[in-house]
């Protein structure tokens, strides 16, 4: 089968990645289409990289121009499936005579919040954008099997959508099964640029955190060497303030902590978003966080690792991908 992952956006991008990743490894091709630079992904996982130019968000809603390249490299690439990984991708391929599955990362209606920061003659700009997001969603839902990242989000577009699936933002096994798992660790640890920006966005509100607690950050690292530099931590930290998108969180992070060992310190909203996952600690506020760490009793990281390997790596949902993707072709056979 020829599967095209398609963005609307650039790589690298691990849940693309990690799910075309599982695909390939099912002996499918799988090609990409993008917007933007032509960057390398983290994996080797596509057998063709196709690349159009980039796109804003008003021109998402305006430019038809954009529209026509699309419509054009998806006919010339003739794939069998589309696995449309955002909102514009995926508006951008319903009006299209192919099979798509929309992939929403994000829940898009509900994290119209981040725009908040941006200052108020930019948000102007891209009102037409806003304003078609819950309608494209809507009809998007509607209309074609949907994947999500959290069984909120799914409960969500449920009320449109009877075939949504739950693809959660694990790890590769392959990635992480091999990692040491040095008992000797101490500190705790925060994956993220977050500390870089002038200012934090909306749904990952840290203000006064290093007034509490003292943790290292850090970003922007090769996948094998985060995941190495993880390891000689003993607590990993998700700490973002509950906002009215933090239902809806499922955080890459924490599996990323819970694969290399750590125990998961989460303010108590993101706690119950995961559905209190073993290996996680919820608190209330963020003075809380010196006593649990003062007396919480953590496991051996090589229990934390081998529960995480067994059960928060894409290879223990890959039958929910396939899963999808042989609803979508059903349905479209069936219509046709």
């Amino acid at each position: 089968m020829k599967i095209l992952h398609a963005s609307h956006k650039g790589l690298p991008d691990q849940r693309i990645e990690r799910a075309a990743y599982v695909a390939r490894k099912h002996g499918h091709q799988i090609i990409f289409l993008g917007m933007g630079n032509k960057d390398q992904p983290d994996l080797d996982v596509f057998d063709r990289i196709v690349m159009l130019p980039s796109i804003n968000n008003r021109q998402a809603v305006t430019d038809k121009g954009a529209r026509r390249r699309w419509a054009r490299a998806v006919e010339e690439i003739s794939p069998d499936i589309v696995h449309a990984n955002d909102i514009i991708a995926a508006e951008f391929t319903r009006a299209l005579d192919v099979t798509m599955v929309y992939d929403d990362h994000e829940y898009w209606s509900a994290q119209r919040i981040v725009y908040q920061n941006w200052p108020a003659w930019k948000r102007l700009a891209i009102r037409p954008f806003l304003k078609a997001i819950p309608r494209w969603e809507r009809e998007i839902v509607s209309h074609h099997v949907t994947i999500t990242v959290s069984q909120a989000i799914a409960q969500e577009h449920r009320r449109y959508g009877k075939y949504v699936f739950v693809l959660q933002n694990f790890c590769l096994l392959d990635e992480v099964k091999d990692l040491p798992v040095n008992p000797q660790r101490s500190g705790i640890a925060y994956v993220g640029d977050d500390f870089r920006r002038k200012k934090f966005s909306p749904h990952r509100d840290m203000t006064g955190l290093r007034e509490h607690v003292e943790f290292d950050d850090f970003s922007g690292l090769p996948r094998r060497e985060l995941y190495l530099r993880l390891t000689e931590y003993k607590y990993g930290l998700l700490p973002f303030r509950t906002n009215p998108y933090t239902r809806y969180s499922n955080s890459a992070k924490t599996f990323d902590y819970l694969n290399c060992g750590l125990v998961v310190l989460m303010s108590r909203g993101l706690y119950d978003a995961h559905g209190g996952l073993p290996y996680t600690v919820p608190f209330d506020s963020y003075d809380q966080i010196g006593e649990i760490v003062e007396g919480y009793d953590a496991p051996p990281p090589e229990e934390i690792m081998r529960y995480a390997h067994e059960n928060f790596v894409w290879e223990a949902q890959e039958r929910t991908l396939f899963e999808a993707y042989s609803t979508a072709l059903e349905l479209d056979a069936h219509h046709s």
